[in-house]
């Protein structure tokens, strides 16, 4: 009797598995079936180990008051993703009582690339305690619920510990946040990033970015610190919330040295190897959708032979009169919301710093904050130009010294001293005090 292969050929009976591409394909069949098999238990053992690992650390003392329902392992077949379920932690501060609980926890990596991480994160709930109205206690429940689950890339070297990251990435779709279910704000998007890396020869390089765009206003009606407050003044912090809450914020800096590759900013004798470098501030700014906010740019370069770093930055800031006008409507509720806050059952020493802060924002009246634009207009680089926006550049000179706008540093201070000439000092005389000494006999 004939029979075909799997490919169709004929053959006699028996004579398949003897001869042809028939043994072969059945060897082959038979060894893949196999390597599946023992790479399902290899990949299910390692999970087992990596499950039995975590559960080991998070029993370790130091983490002593992070609580979890359960951990598993996913991401078979190419990958190991460790999920935590219901983390949280409990713990006390300034006589209150909080709790931080996060839906879960994912983090793992490729198989082929046990270098680069991938986490992730779900919503968060903070449980916590305040004073309320006479310092009676109460409760407040605080929700941040992304749109997305936020994504966090974490890639390492060789290295050990904290020496070994090479970068570290944030980034999410947007969140809103509710406390007791009312919402009190909300951000459409936000990222941040850190890297560092090798340039050539001895040189070293760190960059560190962050975006956000801010979404709905928040309504602050709805916090429960503030809700005490006098309706006049939540309705001025309302119209604050809604001209500033809706913004666009850009962070952009690098740090380029000439040193050791792991460079510690706290080693003094680490800090005294450097040859040189220079900061770079590509960008820092902030503005509203109404176009309120700055700009600030620039670099400062170091030399080991050179005494003073080369300053070169230049700051803009935009609608400078409605600014402010924004900032003397704010310093005048600033005053209330501190002493308010200040009520709510803080330790004292909280309580007096937050005293002592309002006192200050007291201190500042309209003239004083008259006089400070002025001296903006006056240092900006058109000092003669009364512009909607303005522009200062801090440059160092050749000879050392530097420039901001168009004054050097002894014009600036004159220029100072005349705007906001110091508080006379009331003097007291102390009384004279005569000592009659009699002879001695």
């Amino acid at each position: 009797m004939n029979t075909k292969d799997v490919q169709g050929n004929s053959c006699k009976s028996g004579s398949c598995g003897l001869k042809g591409g028939c043994k072969a394909k059945l060897v082959f069949i038979i060894a893949l079936v196999l390597a599946c098999g023992a790479y399902v238990g290899f990949w299910h053992y390692q999970a087992g180990i990596i499950k039995a690992n975590v559960e080991e650390k998070l029993a370790n003392p130091a983490f002593s008051e992070v609580k979890y329902e359960a951990v598993s392992v996913k991401g078979f077949p190419l990958e190991y993703n460790v999920e935590i379920q219901k983390p949280y932690m409990q713990f006390e501060h300034g006589g209150k009582n909080f709790k931080i609980e996060i839906d879960n926890i994912v983090a793992g990596s490729k198989i082929s690339d046990r270098n680069k991480y991938k986490a992730s994160i779900g919503n968060v709930t903070i449980t916590g305690d305040f004073a309320g109205k006479e310092d009676k206690k109460e409760e407040f429940i605080e929700n941040i619920n992304f749109n997305v689950p936020p994504v966090i890339e974490i890639t390492l070297d060789d290295g050990e510990g904290i020496s070994s990251l090479t970068s570290v990435s944030y980034k999410d779709e947007g969140f809103s946040i509710l406390i007791d279910g009312k919402n009190i704000g909300s951000m459409d998007r936000m990222s941040a990033s850190f890297k560092r890396g090798d340039l050539d020869g001895n040189k070293h390089f760190y960059d560190l970015k962050a975006s956000y765009q801010t979404g709905k206003p928040a309504d602050v009606k709805n916090h429960p610190m503030l809700k005490e407050l006098p309706e006049e003044t939540l309705k001025k912090l309302n119209e604050m919330s809604a001209k500033f809450g809706k913004a666009n914020a850009d962070f952009d800096i690098t740090l380029t040295y000439t040193g050791p590759k792991n460079l510690d900013m706290e080693d003094t004798a680490s800090i005294a190897s450097l040859e040189g470098g220079e900061l770079n501030i590509g960008k820092v700014s902030f503005k509203t959708e109404d176009g309120l906010g700055y700009d600030l740019s620039g670099n400062v370069k170091m030399d080991k032979t050179s005494p003073m770093p080369f300053v070169d930055f230049k700051l803009t800031l935009f609608s400078v009169d409605e600014l402010f006008v924004s900032v003397n409507e704010f310093m005048q509720i600033v005053p209330e919301i501190l002493e308010q806050t200040g009520k709510k059952g803080l330790p004292q020493v909280e309580k007096d710093a937050i005293l002592a802060i309002s006192k200050v924002f007291k201190d500042i009246d309209e003239k004083s904050l008259e006089d400070a634009k002025a001296f903006l207009y006056e240092i900006s680089d058109n000092p003669t130009e009364k512009t909607k926006d303005v522009t200062i550049s801090i440059k160092s000179q050749a000879d050392g010294s530097f420039k901001i706008g168009t004054l050097n540093a002894m014009e600036i201070e004159a220029l100072f001293n005349k705007r906001f000439p110091a508080k006379e000092k009331v003097s007291v005389e102390e009384p004279e005090v005569s000592v009659t000494v009699p002879d001695s006999e």
